[in-house]
């Protein structure tokens, strides 16, 4: 019979399942549900239905049997027998047979071991060798939850890996369970179609999901093509491999490179490198609602330079502003709008970590978030080394992250998903790095903002040297106008009081003229002029 091949991966699917849960599970729903997966019409479910219950199948309980049976074929057709089989018969033995012979050591019943427990057996096995055919079955059951627990995540992630060494019936299923995704996933099962002009025979997955998406289409080829120099490695899911194939973070030339190579030593070290898929980051809460009220204004505008910023139509954003609470504060709240946030101070990066090795900064930050795009935030920038001006512009250039070149690993990155933020705490004087940005200017110290400030920092000054005393509302409002000198200078006199009244055995309030002798002692100090309070 010439059955197509693709009623064969159904057939193949569900007599693999059949093997695993057959004895407890709902065979007819099994058979179903994998029969939508591989989008078989009723109609042809109706017909292949029957022959589900067959005596002859019933022969075929593993491998052993299997190739047992095909010898005694063998045999008959030699002799001129006969086998007693017709032609359909005898195709869905083979189907059944081949599946059991992919499933590999992964089956299996042990004696005492209830079926359901066998059933979880298999699926652990599944995940942890990664042998493409039983991962793609395991997927099935953890999707569907067929007899083992339903687990959407782990059922995705191995159909994924199955999808990714170019098995089509991963493909199909997350077309299935991760349908918003399909017109990707319908794309990769487009090009490896392609390689044996099967599309035709499956053009009933194409009808039920469209258009399909070239994004994959590059991956997909680059995979047969490593696949078809290492045929080996078919059956089993390479994850260093795939992980280079399917990085955004790579040039196709340089994955290209990599696949004839074959190098594990350059495998292992661009594994070093943060490969994972994610391309972009995206902002969580508004920025906005992480400030009070007459700040809010300034907060849209800065995050409205963001939004354009990480679409990639805008320059990178600048916040200037000379207040180093202000400066903080959007810290605090960059850090808690994106998932992935790395702070540095410029004054403290070197021309070292800005050169294109696995040192720089950014890809340093990366590898430690283990994603290929993250966020940083880079805090005075007016302070930064001179010298390392010309390396730290690429960062704002969206040309040159595109194509950032690393030469002790001899690759071209794409960090363009990465966003960099600059603060600084005066407008930057060197026209080659301001020029690259949309500044925003940070407002000076509301006085609501001032009182929060001089509150928070008495408080948790006086919680940290153990000092019971609180302060009194005169001596509050005397570091309120402190704020105006700097929140730099204010934590200074705060700390300096709490320090005099640790030392002390005083537990009365805290007043005003205790704090105005500090602040003078302070400001005669450091400041160079006299604070008039």
């Amino acid at each position: 019979m010439n059955r197509t091949v693709h009623e064969r991966t159904f057939l193949e699917a569900f007599f693999a399942a059949d093997s695993i849960v057959g004895r407890i599970a709902d065979r007819r729903a099994v058979f179903d549900e994998i029969g939508k997966i591989c989008c078989i019409s009723n109609k042809r479910l109706g017909e292949l239905c029957k022959y589900i219950d067959l005596p002859e199948l019933e022969e075929i309980k593993d491998p052993s049997s299997y190739e047992q049976l095909m010898r005694v074929l063998d045999y008959s057709e030699k002799f001129g027998t006969g086998a007693g089989y017709g032609a359909d018969i005898l195709d869905l033995l083979e189907c059944k047979g081949e599946a059991l012979l992919k499933l590999a050591d992964t089956r299996g019943r042990r004696d005492g071991v209830s079926d359901r427990e066998s059933a979880v057996s298999f699926v652990s096995a599944a995940l942890r060798k990664n042998y493409v055919f039983p991962l793609a079955i395991a997927a099935f059951l953890l999707l569907s939850g067929t007899v083992v627990k339903k687990d959407v995540v782990k059922g995705l992630e191995a159909a994924h890996k199955c999808a990714r060494w170019n098995n089509v019936f991963g493909m199909l299923l997350l077309m299935r369970y991760d349908n918003s995704n399909a017109p990707k996933y319908l794309g990769m099962l487009d090009a490896v179609l392609s390689f044996g002009a099967l599309n035709e025979e499956y053009a009933p997955v194409f009808a039920e999901y469209g258009k399909p998406s070239e994004e994959f289409t590059s991956n997909v080829k680059l995979t047969e093509t490593y696949l078809n120099r290492n045929p080996r490695e078919a059956e089993s899911y390479n994850p260093a491999m795939a992980r280079i194939i399917y990085s955004p973070l790579l040039s196709l030339s340089d994955k290209y490179k990599a696949v004839l190579a074959n190098s594990s030593e350059h495998i292992a070290a661009l594994n070093s490198l943060p490969l994972t898929a994610r391309t972009s980051v995206g902002i969580g809460a508004p920025i906005e609602t992480y400030f009070t009220e007459k700040r809010r204004g300034e907060a849209r505008a800065a995050e409205a330079v963001l939004r354009a910023q990480i679409s990639g139509k805008g320059k990178p954003l600048m916040l200037v502003g000379k207040d180093e609470y202000v400066a903080e504060s959007y810290v605090g709240a960059l850090s808690k709008a994106f998932a992935d946030v790395r702070v540095i101070s410029a004054k403290d990066i070197t021309k070292r970590e800005l050169l294109p090795t696995q040192e720089h900064f950014a890809i340093a930050g990366l590898m430690a978030m283990k994603r290929s795009a993250g966020v940083f935030v880079i805090k005075d920038l007016e302070r930064l080394n001179q010298e390392c001006v010309a390396e730290m512009s690429k960062l704002f250039d969206r040309s040159s992250l595109k194509a950032f070149y690393l030469s002790d690993m001899r690759v071209t990155l794409d960090l363009s998903g990465s966003v960099f933020i600059a603060i600084s705490g005066e407008k930057v004087s060197d026209t080659s790095l301001s020029k690259l940005f949309r500044q925003v200017e940070t407002a000076p110290l509301y006085d609501e903002e001032k009182r929060a400030i001089a509150d928070d920092y008495a408080a948790n000054c006086a919680r940290v040297y153990g000092v019971s005393a609180e302060f009194a509302e005169a001596a509050r409002r005397t570091l309120v106008t402190l704020c105006d000198f700097g929140t730099g200078h204010l934590k200074e006199v705060v700390e300096k009081v709490c320090i005099a009244r640790a030392a002390s055995s005083d537990t009365s309030p805290v007043g005003a003229a205790e704090v105005e002798a500090v602040a003078r002692k302070c400001n005669d100090a450091t400041i160079g002029f006299k604070i008039k309070i």
